[in-house]
């Protein structure tokens, strides 16, 4: 992914004809910054995909239910058949709640 990069693609082609014109240290230069550069983006990319998993666990979607007679805040995976789900603009709508729209 990293090496459809335009700018990693040019470097690619000046590199290879830095070394076809036998300027072998630009070459090697070049091609030592494209790796670095490559490295670099992976290490900071798979950083970011951990930070938005551990986020991603950490949030958890409540709803408003109305449950005994008492109104509650409930995570999503402990909706029962008999809650009466309070929506209101912008909420998320259970999937639970779908489901058992369709049945």
């Amino acid at each position: 992914m990293h090496f459809r990069s335009p700018l990693i693609i040019i470097l690619l082609l000046a590199g290879l004809l830095s070394s076809f014109f036998g300027e072998m240290v630009n070459a090697a230069i070049i091609f030592a910054i494209v790796l670095l550069s490559v490295v670099l983006d992976f290490v900071q990319e798979s950083k970011a995909e951990k930070a938005a998993e551990l986020l991603k666990e950490k949030v958890t979607t409540t709803a408003t239910v109305l449950r005994d007679g008492v109104k509650r805040e409930v995570k999503l995976s402990e909706i029962v058949l008999g809650d009466i789900i309070f929506l209101s603009a912008g909420d998320i709508v259970p999937e639970t709640m779908l489901l058992g729209m369709m049945n």
